[in-house]
């Protein structure tokens, strides 16, 4: 046996150290050096094998007694996902894929704002109503945007599925307070959303089957030296198969919506060089929801979506950074009634958005950013009026922001800042917001404190009674925007490394809030000249608990919010509380990893009924020469009634096996699992008791009652 001397070295010719050396045949090894060298018993025809953590490895076959130099070649190696949880972070919640599929996925689909609703603070109503409840604003106060740019209403299944996709938007940073200075323009809160931006294999693929649904989507680095990434996702919903097979015997009060929707979601992210990236977004949605109220009465509801962004982002030199964005976004609605007079309201808008943002690192405590955003945005309806001009509004607003961030010592962060919005139809009004947020932080506890004011310059007018994906957005005109000041302290106290508790209170004043004295759909410029300004106040408190190890994870929260408000016009000048008044709110969801396998995932919550507005009486009018009479409801207050407290459960099994380069996961699960009936609005009816006598009672019609759901996930990677 003679002695093998050689080097190891990788594709740059630098030495690598700590390479193992293994004669495959007799079982020897030896370890390089810090030069890469390394000396070891072989004879002619036997194997080396050379092994490194972070290189392909490599074999050799000794075809004589001398070896110069080995090249290996560096390799990219997958690991478990690791879930790391800042701590103390007062800034924002992140939501991730970890934390996401931890809630039971409605259709078998995580979703980012089902999430969220999980938050404490936050509520989701479900049943028909569209979106998230922030520290008691209203849903149509929350901005969703992805890097940076405003989406188109991001609504599925109202509540229950959103069209963000969590296997492209993978990293959504939500901030409920202490909003950053570049935001403005939504009064309760802005999730801001980053596609993917690494994928350690050069493919990942998934096809998923379901009951409900079924998706494909793709992850694909087309040019791995750029750092070039492609994601793709498409879903489609067969709900409507679902639900005609149950409606068959059912009564049309408890008949399922034959539902169907669809959306596909494209990111590309591309690398021009070391300093500078290029990212595209797009998504496309469609829904239809058809509503049978019987044979005479019915509703076609059908919305899409169309948004898309271009960014770039880069470095002038290692102080300065710089982000340039440019989006588009289209929203279409339409509200088709079948009743004995037939009619449709088509609602469009368009929206452009254009921003520029510089941040510089002026010394290694202070950071300071400044930039501006234009939104140009377009509503058209489909109104049967004289002047066409009517059916067309605009609202376009410029806003410059500058915001500064200074580190004192190691455990305290100071920020402050300014936005200045300028409304381009108000005669070039500025309106100056300020922000500012002081936190302390130390190993186990942190606590904070923030200010910010903000506006809002549109306002969202009911289809029906509760809130929707179809309801009509239209500008503010000729008035204040809505404004928001808000404060806020929290506190966190870390118990041990798997325990955390957090503790909050949060005030809100509202000015110029917006309400319509009157609803009149057919002609939206009397709505608009009909839209009024009241006053109003939230307040509240949040505690929330969490407890997370390797096989168990825990949160229990509590969100204590009441809202009220006051209009001259609405209830004799009289405080109310909103429809978005949900008093109390109480979550557990849990997540437990049976074995390596297998994942059991639980969601329940408790809250408050909301208000609605029920007549207080029934005027009868009648044909003197016809038959039949015609029941016109008598409303004398808005919000005059509270609807019952909802609760519900959710659960999931996931059974995950992993092979080289595949993927086999199986999800079953339910919503709704023990039926509650939780009404998703109320309205009044007539019945007759005899010939001579007729009584009006209140009812209620649930949408979503029980319903089960699997999915099978084939999926494949490789690099």
């Amino acid at each position: 046996m003679a002695q093998i001397n050689g080097f190891v070295v990788d594709t740059g010719r630098k030495p690598i150290e700590s390479v193992h050396v293994q004669n495959v045949n007799t079982g020897q090894g030896v370890i390089t050096d810090s030069l890469g060298f390394f000396s070891i018993g072989a004879d002619v025809g036997e194997v080396l094998e050379f092994q490194h953590l972070n290189y392909s490895s490599f074999y050799i076959r000794i075809s004589s007694l001398s070896i110069d130099t080995l090249i290996l070649q560096k390799k990219d190696f997958s690991i478990e996902e690791v879930n790391v949880v800042s701590p103390n972070h007062p800034e924002y919640a992140l939501a991730n894929e970890t934390n996401i599929k931890r809630v039971p996925s409605f259709l078998g689909e995580p979703d980012v704002i089902q999430y969220l609703g999980t938050l404490p603070g936050v509520t989701s109503l479900g049943m028909l109503d569209a979106g998230i409840y922030v520290r008691g604003g209203n849903s149509s106060q929350n901005a969703y945007l992805v890097n940076g740019n405003p989406v188109a209403d991001p609504q599925h299944i109202a509540g229950l599925l959103s069209t963000f996709d969590p296997y492209i938007l993978n990293h959504s940073k939500f901030y409920k307070s202490g909003f950053p200075s570049e935001y403005n323009g939504y009064l309760a809160s802005y999730i801001d959303m980053k596609p993917m931006a690494y994928l350690a294999e050069a493919y990942n693929a998934e096809l998923s089957l379901g009951l409900l649904s079924s998706s494909v989507k793709l992850k694909i680095k087309p040019d791995r030296k750029k750092k070039t990434l492609l994601g793709v996702s498409f879903r489609q919903s067969y709900f409507q198969l679902l639900a005609e097979a149950y409606n068959r015997d059912k009564e049309s009060n408890e008949q399922l919506p034959s539902y169907s929707f669809n959306d596909l979601t494209l990111s590309y992210d591309f690398s021009l060089s070391e300093r500078w990236k290029l990212t595209f977004f797009s998504l496309m949605t469609t829904d239809h929801l058809p509503m049978d109220f019987g044979e005479e009465f019915d509703y076609g509801l059908g919305w899409s979506t169309f948004s898309n962004s271009i960014q770039l982002a880069g470095e002038l030199n290692k102080r300065v950074k710089a982000v340039v964005s440019v989006g588009y976004n289209r929203y279409k609605s339409d509200v088709a009634i079948h009743s004995e007079v037939n009619s449709s309201n088509i609602n469009k808008t368009r929206q452009l958005n254009l921003s520029a943002q510089l941040s510089q690192s002026v010394t290694s405590n202070f950071d300071i950013c400044y930039g501006f955003k234009t939104t140009m945005k377009q509503y058209d309806y489909n109104q049967e009026v004289e002047n066409a001009s009517e059916n067309y509004f605009s609202n376009n607003l410029l806003h410059t922001y500058t915001e500064g961030r200074l580190k004192m010592k190691q455990s305290s962060l100071l920020i402050m800042g300014m936005n200045a919005t300028t409304h381009l139809n108000n005669g070039y009004q500025v309106f100056l917001s300020p922000r500012f947020k002081f936190a302390y932080n130390k190993y186990r506890w942190s606590a904070w404190m923030d200010y910010s004011q903000t506006l809002q310059f549109e306002e969202r007018m009911n289809m029906f009674t509760v809130q929707s994906p179809v309801d009509i957005w239209l500008p503010i005109k000729d008035c204040s925007p809505s404004k928001s000041d808000q404060l806020s302290l929290g506190g966190q106290l870390r118990l041990s490394t798997s325990t955390r508790i957090h503790l909050g209170v949060f005030y809100k004043y509202l000015h110029e809030v917006k309400e319509f004295e009157t609803f009149n759909r057919v002609d939206l410029s009397e709505s608009i000249d009909k839209m009024i300004s009241g006053t109003g106040t939230s307040k509240g408190g949040e505690l929330d608990f969490i407890y997370n190890s390797d096989k168990l994870y825990a949160r229990v929260n509590y969100t204590l919010s009441h809202v009220k408000t006051r209009f001259e016009a609405i209830n004799n000048g009289v405080y109310f509380d909103p429809p978005y008044d949900v008093r109390h709110n109480v979550l557990f969801n849990t997540s437990f990893k049976v074995m390596n396998s297998v994942r059991f995932n639980l969601l329940w919550t408790f809250k408050s009924g909301v208000t609605a507005t029920i007549p207080t009486g029934v005027a009868i009018a009648k044909d003197i020469g016809g038959e039949g009479a015609e029941f016109i409801p008598i409303y004398e207050e808005r919000y005059n009634y509270r609807m019952p407290s909802t609760h519900r459960m959710d659960i999931n099994f996931e059974y995950k096996k992993k092979t080289k380069g595949h993927l086999l996961r199986l999800n079953v699960g339910a919503y709704n699992i023990y039926n509650q009936q939780n009404p998703s609005f109320v309205f009044v009816e007539a019945e007759s008791e005899d010939d001579s006598f007729v009584r009006f009672k209140l009812n209620s019609n649930v949408v979503f009652p029980f319903m089960p759901y699997f999915t099978v996930t084939y999926g494949f990677g490789g690099t």
